[in-house]
């Protein structure tokens, strides 16, 4: 997350769009296993 590359990316992104405020969600991802 802290390469030069997405460094770049970030930048672009703050200059491109000033007002919108970057998050980070995190997804849980579960799976359901039933008995047959």
């Amino acid at each position: 997350m802290n390469s030069e590359d997405m460094k770049r990316l970030v930048a672009d992104f703050n200059r491109d769009w000033p007002e919108v405020t970057r998050t980070r969600d995190l997804l849980v991802l579960a799976e359901e296993a039933t008995a047959a």
